[in-house]
């Protein structure tokens, strides 16, 4: 491990490390201690095997519209869960599963270089995986290398989100179709 926050002392580690082992640091904003990184699939395996970490749950990608309802539970493989390891809760982390770490690393490396850092720190690459829309988060480090990589689910398009606010809405009203035409 090598330092690679200069505000703290100690050691940190690299981007590797971090996404594909995790590291739990304390939160700036907080103070907290917390769960960083950790977002390949086959480290949580092995990590709740071994009793290290406990997987809380998991919500399926919401924005793949109708045609998500075709795909079963067991081949979903983007998934956001909540786990806590080391005794750290990690309130949501998103993972790719079932895929392998050098396409991660393929992945992330791709969008590293061809990210748009409008901040200079970050960037958000929308890509899509078979039927998934996702973003890929990279992170720069000292505005040299990569930081950190990982997917989360991309936003709702404007036309996505009308539609589930229109679902949304008929659902609650009891909305059966167009209202049958009255007598006259």
């Amino acid at each position: 491990m090598y330092k690679r926050d200069h505000s703290s002392r100690g050691c940190d580690s690299s981007a590797f490390e971090h996404v594909f082992v995790g590291e739990i640091s304390q939160d700036f904003k907080t103070g907290e201690m917390i769960v960083k990184g950790l977002h390949n699939w086959i480290q949580i395996y092995l990590q709740e095997r071994d009793g290290v970490l406990d997987y809380r749950g998991y919500r399926r990608p919401r924005n793949r519209g109708l045609s998500s309802l075709k795909f079963d539970l067991e081949a979903e493989q983007v998934l956001s869960m909540q786990f806590e390891w080391k005794g750290h809760l990690k309130p949501v982390g998103t993972s790719l599963i079932g895929v392998s770490p050098e396409f991660e690393i393929a992945l992330y490396t791709m969008c590293f270089a061809c990210g748009k850092y409008e901040d200079g720190q970050s960037a958000r690459t929308p890509v899509q995986i078979g039927p998934y829309s996702v973003d890929v988060i990279t992170h720069h480090f000292g505005g040299k290398g990569l930081g950190s990589g990982y997917v989360e689910e991309a936003a709702f398009t404007p036309d996505q989100a009308a539609t589930r606010i229109q679902s949304a809405v008929r659902a609650r009203q009891g909305y059966r179709g167009a209202p049958a035409a009255s007598g006259g």
